[in-house]
């Protein structure tokens, strides 16, 4: 796990300079090692975690046959392809999975990537034909931004400010891209918040053909559900496959030249990734549990029972939640971009608090995304089964609806989400889902008029219904379609970005792609039976665990915002923020209607997501343009 950056800019003199600052940006990514690559039309830089050979053989950039490597990641079945490779005649000058990665080039060109296993951006330089091929993991576990500058200067690192640092100016935004966030809380593939920054896409590569001045994008993997309609397999098949593969993501997870840990919270996804790689390792486990003392997402004790069977070395500690005013400036700085969910708060505080004990650690991330493990799911379920009543949600108005989502009875609310999920149109449904953020209703009811039309009014729901329509052959296909979208954009994001401030390498089983590859074609009888949300990892944890263990109520991991929103004193702070004249949030919306949204949200309505959004955006803005003014330009 590394940072990796680069910048081709023929015959400028100020090349090594420029990405040895862009490197230095990134030290918390790779504090054991720095290298550089410089010639005549390019610069690439490295920056080193040292995880797979330790030795000085594994530094980079690597060099080999005329190509030149800067990686970032793991090639967790390196091994395998190592001695394919070995039998066609290549020798090894060290034990790393950058060599395995930059022959593999050598000998099957971009086919390379189809047989990768693992997480990963890369940049490599084929000096005879003088092209740049760089390509980024499946599910985007491991960032790569860039910007191509004028047609002539490419610009690529593993953090957004790094580019920045390299181009003449901080790049504008534009309102249309915020509104999005403002929306969803991240922004969409391919893009930063910055109009010139890119983003390179998960499963995609990319190459820069510098005879012939282009530049394309290209993907190379897929990954989507394609549900069978066929008759449902016999279900103890299922768990051996199943088993089987989840035995082989954890063992590939453990490659490793340092001791390898695993995140114990105690839900179903962490303790069956404990479980298993109790089973798998020879020697006892290391199990890590944080505690958050005072609040509702505490699982220690249910933790300390997976630990206990797994029969691993286990440690807790207590991580505290630091003062907000405090701890956003270094949130903002650590994502570099605004970034809406706010689970990054005690996500950053949890790696902050392992940074002692451990390099590398195993998570369970992704469980609930591949195997349709969130409540939203079982909406559709129940829709699919309820399709001779489609149409009666469209009796009642849509903006009606819309305002009893954010009821802050629950029964009404509850109402509205089912009156909702019977609309004609399985969008509706799907875009329900985003009431936690800035909705068309919202947007158009409390930003100035000049900025609503700015970021083109209604514009984000109009193509986020399209790219409902068009992301499977039936609605929950559809859902867990996107839904995967909030997984690489969102969840990835946060992790990575958490885990790598502190030098931590997290590794996730669930996101294993021949794993990914079973489940995404399994009937929806047997991915929701009954409709219930991930029944098929509920199953194999009660044969262990117990049922009880199993199928108690999901807890989840967010901070008491809500809670603290309300109290007097952060109100007053919140609402100081979010009215400053010179802040972006108040050439947004006006300070009479911040406060009218705070006040409601004191008052029982849950507005945290609206203004952990807004406050989270303003408070880039300030770090970042700070003496700019924001202008508002008509969407196209």
């Amino acid at each position: 796990m590394c940072a990796i950056a680069g910048l081709i800019e023929p015959g400028s003199p100020n090349k090594e300079g420029k990405v040895r600052r862009m490197i230095r940006l990134m030290a918390h990514r790779g504090p054991d090692d720095e290298g550089l690559y410089v010639d005549e039309d390019l610069c690439l830089g490295h920056r080193r975690l040292a995880i797979i050979d330790l030795s000085p053989k594994a530094h980079q950039p690597m060099v080999a046959d005329g190509a030149v490597l800067v990686f970032n990641g793991e090639i967790y079945n390196y091994k395998q392809l190592k001695k394919e490779l070995a039998d066609q005649g290549h020798l090894f000058h060290s034990t790393s999975d950058s060599e395995v990665l930059l022959r593999g080039y050598l000998f099957w060109g971009y086919e390379v990537l189809n047989r990768l296993r693992g997480m990963f951006a890369f940049a490599l330089w084929d000096r005879s034909n003088r092209r740049l091929f760089c390509a980024r993991d499946p599910f985007g576990k491991k960032p790569f931004y860039y910007a191509w500058h004028r047609g002539r200067h490419f610009i690529f690192a593993s953090e957004v400010e790094a580019v920045v640092s390299a181009l003449p100016g901080r790049p504008g935004f534009s309102l249309p891209k915020l509104a999005h966030y403002l929306l969803k809380g991240y922004f969409p593939p391919g893009q930063s918040v910055y109009d010139a920054i890119h983003c390179l896409q998960p499963g995609h590569y990319l190459e820069i053909d510098f005879q012939q001045g282009k530049c394309s994008e290209r993907p190379y993997w897929q990954g989507r559900f394609t549900m069978s309609d066929s008759f449902a397999p016999p279900r103890a098949k299922v768990y051996d496959q199943l088993e089987e593969h989840l035995h082989v993501a954890v063992r590939r997870r453990f490659e490793s030249d340092v001791p390898v840990g695993v995140l114990l919270s105690g839900g179903v996804d962490s303790s069956l990734v404990a479980l298993i790689s109790a089973e798998e390792q020879p020697s006892r486990i290391n199990t890590f549990t944080v505690t958050f003392p005072n609040t509702s997402f505490n699982e220690a004790a249910f933790a300390r029972q997976a630990a206990r069977l797994a029969g691993s070395l286990h440690t807790e500690f207590a991580v505290t939640m630091s003062s907000l005013p405090m701890l956003l400036p270094r949130l903002v700085r650590t994502y570099g971009e605004p970034f809406g969910d706010y689970s990054a708060i005690p996500t950053f505080r949890l790696f902050a608090g392992l940074q002692p004990y451990c390099k590398v650690v195993l998570t369970g991330d992704g469980g609930d995304e591949v195997f349709a493990g969130y409540r939203d799911g079982k909406l559709f379920w129940w829709r699919q089964l309820l399709r001779p009543c489609w149409g009666l949600g469209n009796i009642f108005n849509h903006d009606f609806l819309e305002r009893a989502i954010y009821l802050p009875i629950k029964r009404l609310r509850e109402l509205g989400y089912l009156l909702t999920a019977l609309r004609r149109h399985g969008a509706d449904a799907f875009q329900s889902l985003s009431s936690v953020g800035w909705t068309t209703y919202w947007r158009k009811a409390l930003m100035r008029p000049e900025a609503w039309q700015a970021a083109g009014e209604d514009l984000v729901e109009r193509r986020d219904r399209q790219l409902f329509e068009d992301a499977g052959r039936h609605d929950l296909e559809r859902f867990l379609n996107r839904f995967l979208e909030r997984l690489t954009q969102a969840y990835l994001v946060k992790v990575d970005r958490a885990s790598m401030a502190h030098s931590i390498e997290a590794r996730s089983p669930f996101l294993d792609i021949d794993l990914f590859d079973q489940v995404r074609q399994l009937p929806a009888s047997v991915l929701l039976r009954r409709g219930e949300p991930k029944s098929l990892l509920k199953d194999l944890l009660a044969k262990k665990m117990g049922s009880t263990f199993a199928r108690r109520t999901k807890m989840g991991f967010t901070p008491p915002l809500q809670d603290w929103f309300r109290a007097p004193e952060s109100a007053a702070w919140l609402e100081k923020h979010l009215t400053d004249k010179e802040s972006l949030a108040y050439a947004l919306i006006s300070p009479e209607k911040v406060r009218h949204l705070i006040t409601l949200h004191r008052r029982g309505h849950n507005h945290t997501g609206r203004l952990w959004y807004l406050l989270f955006l303003n408070e880039w803005h300030n770090l970042f343009f700070r003496n700019l003014r924001p202008e508002f330009h008509s969407s196209t």
